[in-house]
């Protein structure tokens, strides 16, 4: 399988994004929040915390990131959007990201409320890398808090969703691994990424075996 990188996207969104609307400094043009102490942007390292109950409310369209932590009860808003208007995260690659491996970890707490039923109003895209192993952790969500619809999209990542952690849409990774009371439910809507002029799915090449009564199904190519 060869999935599409998206690389001409990453880099668009390098220079064009709306990171400045980040740092939950108040006024115009910027991203409301509670409890700004405990929300840190570092826009040279590209890297958002958001920890200790505070709160951050999205409203851009792209948002270029090297890392994304929300920790400790903290909670990430999605705005109301139509769904012709999606937000867009693009996390780029270990070697543009200063070795930044673990691009999004999402622990203790709440996590991210996405306002808007429709999965593809929310999309992640982590371009990883091909010789560096980059991991997405999602884990340790509140109990009782809702399934976050959104679409997640990390074909080099291994994506690892664990202890209560609730996700409705779409995921694509190098590999997927659910434990510990995960919930997770596809949503058709999710099927395969915007943008892409590319089947998610495409045959590159195949390889005739001879029979095998037994064993590995490969075990004869």
């Amino acid at each position: 399988l060869q999935f599409p990188d998206f690389l001409a996207q990453h880099d668009a969104a390098w220079t064009n994004n709306d990171n400045s609307r980040l740092g939950c400094g108040g006024g115009a043009g910027k991203d409301a929040c509670y409890d700004p102490g405990n929300i840190l942007w570092d826009a040279s390292k590209r890297e958002l915390i958001v920890e200790d109950d505070a709160e951050l409310t999205l409203s851009g369209n792209v948002y270029s990131l090297c890392r994304l932590n929300l920790k400790n009860n903290s909670r990430l808003f999605i705005a109301p959007r139509p769904s012709t208007s999606p937000i867009k995260f693009y996390f780029h690659s270990p070697s543009r990201c200063g070795g930044q491996t673990e691009p999004i970890m999402v622990e203790n707490g709440w996590g991210i409320t996405n306002n808007n039923a429709d999965p593809t109003t929310l999309q992640f895209f982590v371009l990883g890398s091909s010789t560096t192993t980059t991991t997405v952790n999602i884990k340790n969500n509140t109990v009782n808090s809702a399934a976050t619809p959104m679409m997640m999209y990390a074909p080099n990542s291994a994506i690892m969703l664990e202890n209560n952690a609730k996700i409705m849409g779409g995921l694509v990774g190098k590999t997927v691994t659910i434990k510990n009371n995960v919930q997770f439910n596809y949503d058709p809507s999710a099927m395969t990424p915007p943008a892409s002029d590319a089947l998610v799915y495409q045959p590159t090449q195949h390889r005739e075996c001879s029979p095998r009564p037994s064993g590995a199904p490969d075990s004869g190519c």
